[in-house]
C-alpha cells in the first residue's frame, strides 16, 4: 500500500504556500497604504501580533490534535507540532491490535515523536543499543535517552497484541506430513512441509512416531482493567516478554524464520512437553483406558464430564500438557507414564518468567505414517464390536445407577415435603386419621403436579384427587 502523499497534498507545501500567498497580499496592502517607510511601525506591530499568534493557534490547536488531558502532555503535543512546522518531527504512528500503522520511511526519523496505542496494544521503545521502557494503551512521546543519546523508537516485531491469542503449531489441516517431495512440489515447499511436521513429531515408547497439531491459548500477564483497557496492561511482564525474544541457531541469520518472538515460545514449549510426555506411553495406550494406577479418579473428572473413571493415554497427555503450562505445581511421572509426586512446572515458570500466562493447550489431529494407519484400522475392524459392546455396556451400568440414585433422592424429597406439611398443622390439637390423610394427599398432588412430571402421571393425579374429594366427603 503506497502512503505517500501527493506534492500538491503534503501539508508542507500547503504550509508554505499560505505563508507565501499572505506575504505576497501583506505587501501589496502595505503599499497600498503608502509604503514600508510610512507605515514602519505597523510593521513592527504586525510581525509581533504574528509570531505571537502563530505560538498562541499552534497551542491552542495542539489541544485538539491527541487525546491528552495533563499539561505536560499538552506541552509536548506543542512540541511536537512546533517542530513539525520546522521539519524536525519524529515519527508519527499508530499501533492498532498491536500492528504498527505507519506511512512509509516514517521509522527511519532520528528526531522525538509520538505513537498512539490502541487499548489493545503495548510495545516496547529501544534505541540502536538498549531497550528503554516498556508502554501500554494511550499515547507516548518518545525523547532521546539519557544513556545513549539516542531516540527512542518502535520497531515491528516489538509490539504485543493484549488480545488474548493463540498458536496452532503443525502440519495444515489437509497435509500429509509423511509424504516423499511429490514431483510439482518446489524445494522450498517441501522443506517448509518437513519443518511443520518435525516442530510437533513425537515417538511413543514403541518408536511409533505421531504428529499432531497442537493449540496453545495465551496472553500477557495482567489484571483485566488496569494500564487503561479492559484486557489488561502490566508493564513489567510487557517489557519481559518483548525485550527477550530468542532465535533459532540451525537457520541462516538472514531468514526471517530465524528470530523466534514471545508469542511463538508457548507453542514450542507445548512441543517439547508433548514429546516428553508421549514418549512415556505405547501406541495402544494412547486410545485405551488408562491402568487405576497411572490416574486416580479425581485427576480423571478434570477433563470433562464424562462418568468414566478412567482416561486414555491422549486424555492424559492433554491434561498433563495444561497443567505443564497453566499450573506452578504438576504431576511428575515416571518412564511408564505412572504419577510420583508433585513438583514444580517448568513451562510455567519459564512462561511466568516471560510475563506470559498460558489459559489452555490442546493435542489434536495425529497423524501417523500409512503403516501404522493400515494397523489402526484393521485393529479397529477387528475390536470395534467388543468395544461398542463393553461401551454399551458401561453406559447401561451408569444409567442404572443413576435411576436407583435418583429414584431414593426423590423418595427423601418426597418424604421430606410430606413431613413438612404435616408440622403446618395446628400444634398442642389432635387430629384424626382422615385430616391427617387429607394433608398427605394434597401434598402428594402438589408434589405430582410438577412441570416435569405432569404430563407422565396424570391417572396418579386423578387418583389422589379422587382419594382428596372422597376424604372430605366422607361423614
Amino acid at each position: 500500500m503506497n502512503n505517500r502523499l501527493g506534492f500538491f497534498r503534503h501539508p508542507k507545501w500547503q504550509i508554505f504556500s499560505a505563508i507565501v500567498l499572505g506575504l505576497i497580499f501583506y505587501i501589496f496592502l502595505t503599499s497600498y497604504l503608502g509604503g514600508a517607510d510610512k507605515n514602519a511601525g505597523a510593521i513592527v506591530i504586525d510581525l509581533l501580533l504574528f509570531y505571537v499568534g502563530i505560538v498562541f493557534w499552534m497551542f491552542f490547536f495542539a489541544q485538539f490534535t491527541l487525546p491528552v488531558r495533563d499539561l505536560v502532555s499538552r506541552l509536548l503535543t506543542f512540541d511536537r507540532l512546533w517542530n513539525y512546522l520546522f521539519g524536525r518531527h519524529g515519527a508519527a504512528i499508530f499501533i492498532e491490535d498491536g500492528k504498527v500503522r505507519k506511512h512509509a520511511g516514517e521509522l527511519s526519523r532520528k528526531f522525538p515523536g509520538i505513537a498512539l496505542l490502541d487499548t489493545a496494544s503495548a510495545a516496547v521503545l529501544r534505541t540502536d543499543v538498549e531497550f528503554t521502557r516498556a508502554v501500554g494503551p494511550g499515547v507516548v512521546f518518545t525523547r532521546v535517552s539519557p544513556q545513549s543519546n539516542q531516540v527512542e523508537q518502535i520497531l515491528e516485531g516489538e509490539t504485543a497484541d493484549l488480545h488474548r491469542q493463540s498458536q496452532f503449531f503443525g502440519p495444515k489441516e489437509e497435509e500429509d506430513p509423511f509424504k516423499k517431495q511429490g514431483e510439482k512440489e518446489t524445494e522450498a515447499s517441501y522443506s517448509e512441509r518437513q519443518r511443520r511436521r518435525w516442530l510437533t513429531s513425537g515417538r511413543t515408547r514403541d518408536g511409533i512416531e505421531v504428529v499432531p497439531n497442537i493449540l496453545v491459548a495465551f496472553q500477557l500477564e495482567a489484571v483485566p482493567g488496569e494500564g487503561n483497557t479492559r484486557f489488561g496492561y502490566d508493564e513489567t511482564a510487557t517489557y519481559r516478554a518483548l525485550t527477550s525474544s530468542g532465535i533459532e541457531p540451525d537457520v541462516p541469520t538472514d531468514d526471517p524464520l530465524r528470530n523466534v518472538y514471545w508469542n511463538e515460545l508457548p507453542g514450542y514449549l507445548a512441543g517439547d512437553v508433548w514429546r516428553e510426555l508421549v514418549g512415556k506411553f505405547t501406541l495402544d495406550d494412547l486410545f485405551r483406558d488408562l491402568a487405576p494406577g497411572i490416574v486416580s479418579a479425581s485427576e480423571a473428572g478434570k477433563i470433562g464430564q464424562s462418568s468414566r473413571k478412567a482416561m486414555t493415554g491422549l486424555e492424559f497427555i492433554n491434561m498433563s500438557l495444561r497443567q505443564r503450562l497453566t499450573q506452578a505445581e504438576v504431576n511428575l511421572l515416571d518412564a511408564d507414564g505412572r504419577v510420583i509426586n508433585k513438583v514444580p512446572s517448568d513451562e510455567y515458570r519459564k512462561l511466568k518468567d516471560r510475563g506470559i500466562k498460558a489459559t489452555g493447550a490442546f493435542i489434536v489431529n495425529l497423524r501417523f505414517d500409512h503403516d501404522t494407519n493400515q494397523e489402526l484400522k484393521q485393529r479397529w475392524k477387528s475390536t470395534w464390536k467388543q468395544s461398542a459392546m463393553a461401551e454399551k455396556a458401561q453406559i447401561e451400568a451408569d444409567t442404572g445407577k443413576a435411576m436407583v440414585d435418583g429414584q431414593a433422592k426423590a423418595l427423601q424429597d418426597y418424604s421430606r415435603a410430606v413431613a413438612r406439611s404435616l408440622a403446618r398443622l395446628s400444634p398442642g390439637v389432635s387430629h384424626d386419621s382422615t385430616e391427617i390423610l387429607v394433608t398427605m394427599a394434597k401434598e402428594s398432588l402438589s408434589q405430582v403436579a410438577h412441570p416435569s412430571l405432569s404430563s407422565s402421571m396424570e391417572e396418579e393425579k386423578q387418583i389422589l384427587v379422587e382419594l382428596i374429594n372422597w376424604l372430605e366427603e366422607k361423614p
